[in-house]
């Protein structure tokens, strides 16, 4: 099955809104949409094959990090919304 899981900070209004557009555009294609609290947990699942994939509305260091080693090490890919790495010098 087709899953992704998704985290709106909503703690900031403006990530929020331009988050928005492009959660509507990513969840047609799949199956089904997951809410989780937890990057560290969405990318766990992700990197055991339980999710296809997940996005954040915002990403601090500590949301991601030590999942990105564990999607990297089953051979997946951990970027922002252009394809690009994350590079943890900014949100």
């Amino acid at each position: 099955m087709n899953l992704l899981a998704t985290h709106l900070t909503r703690s900031d209004e403006e990530a929020f809104q331009s988050f928005t557009p492009k959660l509507t555009r990513l969840a047609p294609a799949f199956d089904g949409t997951y809410m989780l609290n937890s990057g560290q947990l969405a990318l766990a699942y992700l990197a055991a094959g339980n999710l296809s994939a997940f996005v954040n509305s915002r990403t601090k260091i500590w949301d991601v990090a030590a999942g990105e080693v564990l999607v990297k090490a089953v051979g997946g890919r951990v970027t922002d919304f252009s394809g690009n790495a994350l590079t943890y010098s900014g949100d």
